[in-house]
């Protein structure tokens, strides 16, 4: 068994407008490789570079898209999701360009609107093929409406966009500290 001892840098990132305090744990475990743990209200994300390029953890991650951290942290999280919301919103403005380019009259176009507001409580696709007439979706996104109806019903999921503004303040915090810091502060030991 071997055992290794190492230096670990530990930040408390505080008074984040709209986010409990999140704590972050950063890992230089030799040249261009380390570790970043970072929790924020009983949830925490992990990941592991084994090439950073010669950075340290830190600098690395300072470095990367919100996109690429997102897919090491949370891989598990998808891109999207349903939103019935996004659906009313995008169906709606969809019955509204139908209307103006007249392949639908005032009438078809305002039941439709009406029809569509009725939607946003849908959590799927399968709900709105079990309770929405067919003819209201068919006649806007066609024939297999369904496979329409998908795009204009993805929204960027929350969780995402959550771990997005976590990631963000962990981001400002590091470049904080490397400018108040000489750059030996947070070094790789």
């Amino acid at each position: 068994m071997k055992i290794e001892t190492g230096t670990v840098t530990m930040l408390r990132i505080t008074e984040v407008p709209g986010l409990d305090p999140i704590r972050v744990t950063l890992d230089d475990i030799g040249p261009s490789q380390g570790r970043i743990n970072i929790e924020c209200y009983g949830e925490a994300w992990a990941s592991y570079w084994g090439g950073m390029g010669g950075k340290t953890i830190a600098e690395f991650f300072a470095s990367c898209d919100n996109c690429y951290l997102i897919s090491n942290l949370a891989s598990h999280i998808d891109r999207t999701v349903f939103s019935g919301e996004q659906f009313v919103e995008r169906c709606q403005k969809r019955i509204c360009e139908m209307r103006r380019s007249r392949a639908l009259d005032s009438e078809k176009a305002r039941e439709y609107f009406d029809a569509a507001d009725d939607l946003h409580w849908c959590e799927g696709t399968d709900a709105l093929v079990n309770t929405v007439s067919t003819n209201f979706l068919h006649d806007i996104y066609g024939q297999e409406w369904w496979y329409g109806t998908d795009e204009d019903s993805k929204a960027q999921h929350p969780k995402r966009t959550y771990l997005s503004r976590i990631i963000d303040a962990v981001r400002e915090a590091l470049q904080q500290l490397a400018q108040r810091a000489p750059a030996q502060s947070i070094q790789r030991q």
